[in-house]
């Protein structure tokens, strides 16, 4: 079974899955060694074989012919490669095995090329290229796997690029050459314009199957398990996982309304508007969090603006708003629980001081765009106003510009991305939602979790102007409906992938709401399912 933590404390337990680092993966690891409950020989073992059967359950029948050519690294990746090229002969494919130097005779990798080569040879992997293979075979990458944190050597890069080039490619553990932690991939140009299309990986998924180049290159995705449940629940801190967001972690309980509610049951969301022909970020967002279920949903806007938000708006309802001053009197309605500031509001004084006063009213908050990049110059004012009710939502350029030290994790330096957004959610001392194909979610205590729309998950259609502006409304939506910061970011980050993958080519952010409905029927049936 695998382990598991709430990513927030609520009236509801959010499990997500846990993803492990390749430091953390390796600690599990030597903890299983040194228990002396299993050696690497017998990992390596369980995991050859579950690869292979995994492999040939997803290709049996797909291929016109069943041969498979494994590319075997001199580590433990390749050890998996040649239990693997074993178990496929057995099941009845023709196998052939590229193979690289072993510079160790006494390591598992060894022992394991040497119980292949009783049965088959070897070829060197260098000769791949040239080999003259024709028709469409798979290939297997077993080079390094997560065990690689540098660029890959010629041969190799040249053999796992005829690879790609020529067949289908299942990579165990990870496509070679891709950071397990950052998912960065520095040689993807020149190796492969696409990249693997099934992975077997074990215990846990890992960062690099999602992050940057890797949430492209990975393909489907499937865990297998080594039986280390009890080292890694021994070894690794809830503070120090990283979870992986399921749809099933969405909470329906706060989507359905119940027949004796009223729309204050549902909560009141003030999104806060810019000045006029910059309105319709604010009606984007207010629309979303109307459409998730929010009771009610008023926009604040300036005197200039009001005539074009009440033309445009219908459920919504429209409230002049100047200043600071006149924002406070509006909160002196306490029905209104949340806040949505940030969308065409603007980079000027007035932004600033309106994001300041809303942080301080005492309500949750959704912080987005221009509420981030008016503190550009001025990010630890915004720091000090901020709590553990308020989220932010900055795409990598606002990010950048509030966390200039940490910019460089997004391009896969120290760190990566979720080391970056973890420091900056501690320094915030609130909610960080990092927007990207895989979302990363930052809780001020040190806790993250991925939402991954990649691989058959993904969601391409949303790289279009305003999906942030919705992704705010529907957050807004979901903490007015009570979810607590870390669940509302997440599944709102779920919900508008979702909303873009339902609606496909064509989607546009005015699409969004008129998806929203249709991705909570299918949040709602799916629970109801799961109780029958």
């Amino acid at each position: 079974m695998q382990h598991a933590h709430e990513i927030s404390k609520s009236r509801r337990s959010v499990i997500i899955l846990d993803v492990l680092t390749a430091a953390q993966m390796r600690r599990i690891e030597l903890t299983a060694f040194a228990g002396g409950r299993v050696t690497q020989f017998d990992l390596m073992e369980l995991a050859g074989r579950s690869a292979a059967d995994a492999i040939d359950r997803r290709y049996r029948s797909r291929l016109d012919v069943r041969e498979v050519h494994l590319l075997c690294g001199p580590g433990n990746n390749g050890g998996d490669g040649y239990r693997a090229a074993t178990r496929l002969r057995e099941l009845g494919w023709k196998v052939a095995v590229w193979a690289a130097d072993i510079q160790s005779a006494e390591s598992p990798a060894s022992e394991m090329r040497a119980q292949w080569g009783e049965r088959g040879e070897c070829e060197p992997l260098g000769a791949l290229p040239d080999a003259g293979i024709k028709g469409n075979p798979l290939f297997v990458d077993a080079l390094f796997g997560i065990g690689l944190n540098r660029a890959l050597r010629p041969e190799a890069a040249a053999a796992l690029a005829f690879a790609l080039r020529t067949g289908p490619v299942a990579a165990i553990d990870l496509l070679s050459g891709i950071d397990a932690d950052t998912g960065c991939f520095p040689q993807q140009s020149e190796i492969c314009p696409a990249g693997a299309d099934f992975t077997v990986t074990f215990e846990c998924a890992k960062p690099g199957h999602f992050l940057g180049q890797g949430g492209q290159l990975t393909g489907e995705l499937e865990i297998l398990p080594l039986g280390l449940a009890v080292e890694r629940q021994a070894q690794l801190d809830t503070s120090e996982l990283i979870g992986l967001w399921q749809p099933s972690d969405v909470p329906v309980d706060l989507l359905a309304k119940g027949v004796a509610q009223h729309k204050y049951s549902h909560g009141h969301v003030l999104v806060v508007s810019g000045p006029s022909n910059h309105g319709g970020a604010a009606r984007l967002a207010a629309r979303a969090a109307l459409r998730t279920g929010a009771g009610l949903v008023t926009v604040g806007a300036p005197r200039g603006a009001l005539r074009e938000h009440a033309a445009a708006l219908d459920a919504v309802m429209v409230r002049e708003m100047n200043d600071p001053r006149e924002l406070t009197r509006l909160l002196r309605d306490r029905r209104i629980n949340v806040i949505c500031i940030g969308p065409g509001l603007g980079r000027d004084d007035r932004a600033r001081e309106l994001t300041l006063a809303a942080l301080d009213a005492g309500r949750s908050c959704v912080v987005d765009a221009d509420a981030l990049s008016a503190f550009a110059d001025t990010p630890d004012q915004l720091f000090g106003h901020l709590d553990e009710n308020a989220v932010l939502t900055p795409h990598d350029g606002e990010f950048a510009r509030l966390f200039r030290d940490l910019a460089p994790g997004l391009q896969g330096e120290a760190g990566g991305r979720v080391e970056a957004a973890r420091i900056a959610a501690a320094r915030a001392g609130a909610t960080l939602l990092l927007k990207g194909a895989c979302s990363t979610i930052a809780g001020a205590a040190g806790r993250v979790c991925l939402m991954a729309a990649t691989g058959k998950h993904a969601s391409p259609w949303l790289a279009t102007a305003g999906s942030g502006d919705t992704l705010s409304g529907i957050i807004a939506g979901l903490l007015a409906k009570g979810a607590p910061a870390g669940v509302a970011a997440a599944s709102g980050a779920y919900m508008l992938a979702d909303a873009a993958r339902r609606y496909g080519p064509g989607f546009i952010s005015e699409d969004v709401p008129a998806m929203i409905p249709a991705v909570l029927r299918s949040l709602l049936d799916r629970e109801s399912s799961a109780m029958d």
